[in-house]
C-alpha cells in the first residue's frame, strides 16, 4: 500500500482545524442552553464519524489507529490533530474541554480553551507550578505570589506548606481581595502569578477580576 506522505496529512488536519475553528465561532452565538446540550459537536460528525449518534461518544480506547506511518507520524510530532494516547488526550475530553471554555466565556469576547484535571487539587497544581520554574541562572532567586486569604482548605496547604514552608516561595495575603491597592501593595519584580477563587469556598467571595 502507498503512502499519502505526512504533508497530506498535516494539510488535512489543517482543514479539520479550521472547520472545527469555524464551527465553534457559530456555536458560540447560541445561547447557554444550547451550547451546554450540543456543546463543539456537530451534526457533521455526527453522520460522517460516529453512526448518526446525537451526542458524543464515550471513547473507551487507550490509543488511535492510524491508516499508516507517515499519519502516526504527524500527529506524534503535533502537526496535525490526533489524540494518540489516552494519558495525553481523546475525544471525550476535546469534546468537554470545549464545552466547558464556551460556557465560562458565554457572553464575552474571550477567546479561551480548557484543560480539565483529575480533581480540582490537581487543576490548581497544574494552574500554578508552571509560573514557579526556576531560572538556572539565577540560583537561589527570590519567587512569591499574591494570592487571597479566601481560599480552599487543599488550596491553602498547598500554598502554606507545599509552596511557602517547604519551597521558601513566598505566599503574599491579599486580606482584603475587593481592595485593589492590597493586591498592588504586593507586587513586585518576583510575583510570579496572582490567585483567587471564585466564588471562595466556604465563605462565597467575590472580587473583581477584571480590575486585579
Amino acid at each position: 500500500m502507498s503512502s499519502k506522505g505526512t504533508d497530506y496529512y498535516i494539510e488535512a488536519g489543517k482543514r479539520s482545524a479550521r472547520w472545527h475553528a469555524e464551527y465553534r465561532q457559530a456555536i458560540k452565538g447560541c445561547r447557554f442552553d444550547t451550547i451546554a446540550v450540543h456543546g463543539v459537536y456537530s451534526l457533521q460528525e455526527a453522520l460522517d464519524f460516529n453512526q448518526g449518534s446525537t451526542i458524543e461518544p464515550i471513547y473507551m480506547s487507550a490509543s488511535q489507529a492510524f491508516r499508516d506511518s507517515d499519519e502516526m507520524e504527524a500527529a506524534l510530532s503535533y502537526q496535525t490533530p490526533g489524540w494518540v494516547y489516552s494519558r495525553i488526550a481523546n475525544p471525550s475530553m476535546f469534546y468537554l474541554e470545549g464545552v466547558l471554555a464556551l460556557l465560562e466565556t458565554y457572553g464575552s469576547d474571550i477567546e479561551a480553551t480548557c484543560c480539565a484535571t483529575s480533581s480540582g487539587m490537581s487543576a490548581i497544581y497544574s494552574a500554578c507550578e508552571p509560573f514557579l520554574v526556576t531560572d538556572r541562572d539565577k540560583p537561589g532567586q527570590a519567587m512569591n505570589f499574591v494570592a487571597t486569604c479566601q481560599v480552599y482548605g487543599g488550596t491553602f496547604q498547598q500554598f502554606a506548606v507545599r509552596k511557602d514552608r517547604e519551597r521558601d516561595i513566598e505566599w503574599r495575603k491579599v486580606v482584603n481581595s475587593n481592595n485593589i491597592s492590597d493586591w498592588e501593595s504586593l507586587i513586585d519584580e518576583n510575583t510570579r502569578f496572582l490567585y483567587g477563587e471564585l466564588p471562595s469556598n466556604p465563605g462565597q467571595a467575590f472580587f473583581d477580576i477584571e480590575k486585579v
